[in-house]
Parts: C-alpha cells; sequence; structure tokens
C-alpha cells in the first residue's frame, strides 16, 4: 500500500492563497472572477501579486464561503476590504456637491 504524504503550502500573501483554494477547488479564474464580478485578468493580477486585492466585504464574504473557510484564517498581505462598494456615480456626484459648497 502507498503512504500519501501531505503537501505543505507556503501562502504569505492573498493572492497565493487565493490561486491555491482556486485550484483546489477545480475552479477556473474566469467562474472567480465571474463570482465576484470582476475580470479575469483581475483575478490574475491578485494572484501573481501584481495588485493588491481590494475588496467589498461582500465579496470577501463570497471568497469565504465558496472555499469553505473561516474568515481571518487567509494571509492579510495584499487584501484590503473595504466596508462597501462606492460606485463612481457616488464619487462624482460627492465631488460635483462638495465643489458647489465652496
Amino acid at each position: 500500500m502507498q503512504q500519501t504524504v501531505p503537501v505543505v503550502v507556503e501562502m504569505s500573501t492573498f493572492g497565493q492563497w487565493l490561486a491555491v483554494q482556486r485550484r483546489l477547488h477545480g475552479l477556473p479564474q474566469d467562474a472567480v472572477a465571474s463570482l465576484l464580478k470582476v475580470s479575469k485578468q483581475t483575478i490574475s493580477s491578485w494572484e501573481n501579486d501584481h495588485h493588491t486585492a481590494v475588496i467589498t466585504t461582500r465579496q470577501y464574504n463570497l471568497l469565504m464561503r465558496l472555499f469553505g473557510t473561516t474568515p481571518g484564517q487567509e494571509p492579510q498581505v495584499g487584501l484590503v476590504v473595504r466596508p462597501r462598494n462606492r460606485t463612481r456615480q457616488s464619487a462624482t456626484s460627492n465631488a460635483a456637491h462638495t465643489r458647489s459648497r465652496s
């Protein structure tokens, strides 16, 4: 009988963690991108540590459920979770409102 040796993968960044989790669950980048409503290129840039993942609390919770992970177990390096998704329109409206008050 062949003995199974556990494989330990060092994951120091969120991007590395995301890549490992996605592969363990047999998901392509475009499936995760679709769930999070981002592009496949965005997922790739996170996984390759080219950009910090800036995601909403909703996106974060979706990832945790998708991978069956308890929040806080993933590396925090390369990850920013913001409380809400601020749309471009509301940002533009706020800037216009600020200028009109000056």
